[in-house]
């Protein structure tokens, strides 16, 4: 196997993880009243809501307009083949 990894590395790494010991689990979550829950679901919407409640909604009148952004300089960009191969052969 080992003879054979550049042709078929897929088999060797199954192998090698099927020799491994480590075992990684999510480990049981408290809830709001300090229980511990080892239901999947209920799991998954605690996780939910601690990652919803980083996220903010953001109202559309206070989203920034894109012109006041940009600078006149940025908008006039020229990219030829040329340039693109000369600075490619300058690295």
């Amino acid at each position: 196997m080992a003879n054979n990894i550049k042709e078929d590395r897929k088999s060797f790494f199954a192998y090698v993880r099927s020799k491994s010991k480590s075992n990684v689990n999510v480990s049981s979550l408290a809830d709001s009243q300090g229980e511990l829950t080892s239901d999947s679901k209920a799991e998954a919407e605690m996780l939910n809501d601690v990652f919803s409640s980083v996220f903010t909604k953001e109202l559309e009148t206070d989203m920034p307009v894109l012109d006041n952004l940009c600078d006149a300089k940025l908008v006039d960009i020229s990219v030829t083949v040329n340039s693109i191969k000369s600075k490619l052969q300058k690295l």
